[in-house]
């Protein structure tokens, strides 16, 4: 079994740095603008915290049974049990040795009407901004390249972005296409054209929150 330790910028993998996905797409997309303010700053700390509350106590449900306390949490795992697919693995980290790239999905599941897997990522959000929403097909078409390196004999059939919120009672689901995605021994990526039908390019911006940059994920 691999020796994983995470950084802020790195996973070290066996006593090998591999960047973050997070980190590369940074350096592909540009950051999430910061805060302006230090109320601003106090309030996405909290948000941060409550996402990390999220993700956390997922985790523990898919790995004891524990029904979640937070309520987005709950809206998740009541998604996911009436969704038809069969869960596969939480929290899994991926790599890829050549361009010494990794990342970790949240959930990997099986899609049984299509014998695939798909991968799903939560995001603790109202919804999804479309500015941000390129950059979260790449991370799941980057997590796509990943699992397939990790576990050659799975085909990935699924990209899954799932968004709620503790004020909103219903989880929005957005299927991402799976596109192609080359990831470079320099650890930089290439991507191909990622727009599609109903798929919101980098410059729309809704007409309540426009950034300068990306927004923050949690808002």
């Amino acid at each position: 079994m691999a020796t994983i330790i995470t950084t802020t910028d790195a996973y070290i993998i066996n006593g090998v740095a591999y960047k973050r996905v997070s980190r590369v797409l940074d350096a592909y997309f540009g950051s999430f603008r910061k805060a302006t303010s230090d109320e601003e700053q106090a309030r996405w700390n909290e948000a941060r915290d409550k996402g990390t509350e999220t993700h956390t106590q997922m985790a523990t449900y898919f790995a004891s049974g524990t029904q979640p306390s937070d309520y987005t949490a709950s809206m998740f795992v009541r998604w996911f049990r009436a969704s038809g697919l069969q869960y596969v693995a939480h929290e899994i980290t991926m790599h890829d040795s050549q361009s010494t790239i990794a990342g970790t999905a949240d959930l990997v599941a099986f899609d049984v009407a299509n014998n695939t897997h798909a991968i799903i990522d939560w995001k603790r959000s109202r919804r999804i901004h479309p500015a941000a929403f390129e950059r979260y097909m790449a991370q799941l078409n980057i997590y796509a390249v990943l699992l397939a390196k990790t576990n050659p004999d799975w085909q990935i059939g699924r990209l899954i972005l799932a968004n709620c919120h503790d004020d909103i009672n219903t989880v929005g689901i957005h299927d991402i296409p799976v596109r192609n995605v080359e990831l470079r021994a320099d650890g930089s990526l290439h991507l191909q054209y990622m727009h599609g039908p109903n798929i919101p390019g980098p410059g729309v911006q809704s007409t309540d929150d426009k950034p300068d940059k990306l927004p923050t994920e949690h808002l």
